[in-house]
């Protein structure tokens, strides 16, 4: 995904919002790390909504685990200038936060 992360915003992007998330508490620190990368790219087009949603279905340890994480890739997002606190849709498309 990240050799072509331009095609990201062509996808349906909240599909994989869950996936990456569990990739996150992954054992292996280089799927983490892929996983947080991919979020900031997922994020700028989602927005930080989907990822909480998904955070608050996980068991109360693995969110505090990766709370910190999603935080970090939010204000990562949040400083190239976009909204991560809407909901958009995979077209970019700003919504109210569900």
């Amino acid at each position: 995904m990240i050799k072509n992360k331009e095609a990201i915003k062509n996808s349906e992007v909240r599909e994989i919002v869950k996936p990456l998330v569990q990739c996150m508490s992954d054992k292996t620190p280089a799927i983490r790390n892929m996983a947080e990368e991919v979020a900031s790219y997922v994020m700028a087009i989602t927005g930080y909504p989907p990822f909480q949603a998904v955070l608050a279905d996980l068991l109360p340890a693995v969110q505090n685990a990766i709370k910190p994480i999603l935080e970090k890739v939010k204000q990562k997002v949040a400083s190239t200038g976009v909204a991560v606190d809407t909901f958009n849709s995979s077209l970019g498309e700003t919504k109210p936060p569900a």
